[in-house]
């Protein structure tokens, strides 16, 4: 499901930057060819 965008939990920030960061995996992966994941 999408969890990234989860309201603000116990871990506020830290939470916040685990999510811009899987933010950016996941735009890579799109980026990237399908074969290539």
């Amino acid at each position: 499901g999408l969890f990234l965008f989860s309201p603000t939990s116990p871990s506020g920030d830290r939470h916040r930057e685990e999510g811009r960061r899987k933010v950016e995996a996941a735009r890579w992966l799109l980026v990237l060819p399908y074969p290539m994941r």
